[in-house]
């Protein structure tokens, strides 16, 4: 597989995604202490892919909050021109799209009492075309044919939620898009820094450097600062969640900007494993005063070339390194 993101929301914020109109939901959850409320014709969100693709898979838990009329769940754009991708309609079955048309509708129906894994793959071609939703990884419906409605042979953004002029009425959680394999089952959990790692690079506006970055949802008031090229902070990890069987994937995120002379033009996240060091590619911190997040998946742990084992995870560190040029 090739998983290119995640997100359970448990960093408190949806400052993942590339533009947001919902809210973090810490009360009607569904895994964890974080979802996200999707209610209203103007809630959505949209992550950009960072280059285009012909096919892709993408996951979620979703639970509805209204089926009483047509909305959105998953679609699939290419710059300001949707593509298509799957909505569920006023009797709570699962419509398939391409551009504006209903392609191909399922027998069930998602209800206001469950959660369910909402799954789609969606390969865009004018002939050989594919469409596939599985709900509780069982196929709910498919489509095979044209799912090239424009000119646009490729898309670039995953899009959930409202969009006009279907509205949205949903909670979702534990998104993951992949390039080459269904997601499965699966949620995404939250650890943060709890010990100094092996390198302590970078300095702590207050205390130890880890307790200047573990704080969920992020905050600015206390952090760690460098202006040395290649200076690298590691941090310990808190545990996995006890029911944790298997690592699908690694995400480190890091929420950061840039200031003063020299400004870092680059920034690296690091994994580190036995005093080995992995670094990302060159990531962009935000503009002095607007910290963004900044984030990398780890599908296999570089240093092994294997799976991340429940077993080791409790060495792993993670870490971020700066560079001015």
């Amino acid at each position: 597989m090739a998983r290119i993101f995640i997100d359970g929301f448990e960093l408190g914020t949806d400052g993942l995604w590339s533009v947001v109109s919902g809210a973090i939901n810490s009360t009607d959850v569904i895994t964890g202490s974080y979802s996200y409320s999707l209610k209203g014709l103007t809630a959505f969100l949209e992550k950009s892919l960072g280059t285009t693709y012909t096919e892709i898979y993408a996951a979620m838990n979703v639970h509805p909050l209204n089926i009483s009329t047509v909305q959105d769940l998953l679609s699939f754009k290419n710059d300001t021109a949707t593509i298509g991708g799957a909505r569920s309609n006023q009797s709570g079955m699962i419509n398939l799209f391409v551009g504006t048309a209903v392609v191909a509708t399922s027998t069930f129906a998602v209800s206001t009492s469950n959660n369910y894994r909402f799954e789609i793959f969606y390969k865009v071609a004018t002939v050989d075309g594919l469409i596939e939703v599985k709900i509780n990884n069982s196929t709910v419906v498919s489509y095979a044919g044209n799912t090239q409605p424009t000119t646009f042979a490729k898309f670039n953004t995953l899009h959930v939620g409202g969009i006009s002029p279907y509205y949205s009425s949903l909670v979702i959680d534990d998104v993951v898009i992949d390039t080459t394999g269904w997601p499965g089952n699966g949620r995404v959990a939250a650890v943060v820094p709890a010990a100094a790692g092996d390198s302590t690079g970078w300095t702590p506006s207050v205390s130890s450097n880890w307790e200047c970055v573990e704080e969920i949802p992020a905050a600015t008031a206390d952090y760690v600062h460098t202006n040395t090229t290649g200076a690298l902070d590691l941090y310990g990890l808190s545990a996995l969640p006890a029911n944790t069987t298997n690592i699908n994937c690694v995400q480190v995120s890091a929420f950061v900007e840039k200031e003063g002379t020299p400004a870092f033009n680059d920034i690296y996240l690091a994994l580190s494993l036995n005093s080995t060091v992995a670094l990302s590619e060159a990531l962009t911190p935000g503009a002095a005063g607007s910290p963004l997040w900044i984030s990398k998946v780890w599908e296999l742990n570089p240093m092994t070339g294997s799976s991340f084992t429940v077993a080791e995870f409790s060495s792993i560190q993670i870490g971020i390194q700066g560079a001015t040029t």
